[in-house]
């Protein structure tokens, strides 16, 4: 094995580690923004009620997302917070690996060791705590730059739309 097996190996460990801790302590914080977002948007499914509205008393913090969001979550409904939670995050490292794979390969750089880094980082190991939607929509973000960069305006225009519809101060993105 060369060294940047090794250092890949390290890292991907580091990372599963950390991952097993950030999942206990996002249980302790009622699964964070992610448990907000996914007891706002079960709320209507299950419970029929407004989405928008959620009951004081079943809700730690308020979700500020719009509501076509919640079409995220929807396939999630149907399981345990702590389980869709789970689900989420990996959904999340999927993508951002995808991303990562979707760009071009950086010059000098290891790739493997890179996503293993990227893994490991406290950039993402925050944002797998909180449970953002940043990981899952950094994937159309970057085929919205790849298709400009490959000279496809309609499909960059597309993704950058759909990630402008789940997160509208995106827009900025497209300026």
């Amino acid at each position: 094995m060369t060294i940047k097996h090794y250092l890949s190996v390290v890292l991907f460990a580091v990372a599963v580690v950390i991952s097993v801790r950030q999942v206990s302590i996002a249980e302790q914080l009622h699964w964070n923004d992610f448990g907000t977002f996914h007891r706002a948007a079960c709320s209507g499914i299950l419970y029929s009620d407004d989405p928008l509205t959620p009951r004081a008393e079943s809700f730690v913090f308020r979700n500020l997302n719009p509501p076509h969001f919640h079409v995220l979550l929807w396939p999630l409904c149907g399981l345990t917070t702590d389980v869709a939670y789970g689900v989420w995050i990996i959904a999340s490292m999927i993508c951002l690996v995808a991303a990562l794979f979707v760009g071009p390969p950086p010059s000098g750089y290891w790739r493997w060791p890179g996503v293993s880094g990227m893994a490991a980082s406290a950039a993402t190991t925050t944002l797998l705590l909180t449970g953002q939607v940043t990981a899952i929509i950094n994937l159309p973000l970057t085929l919205a730059w790849r298709s400009d960069r490959d000279q496809k305006p309609w499909a960059s225009g597309l993704w950058l739309g759909t990630v402008v519809a789940i997160k509208p101060f995106l827009a900025t993105v497209a300026l």
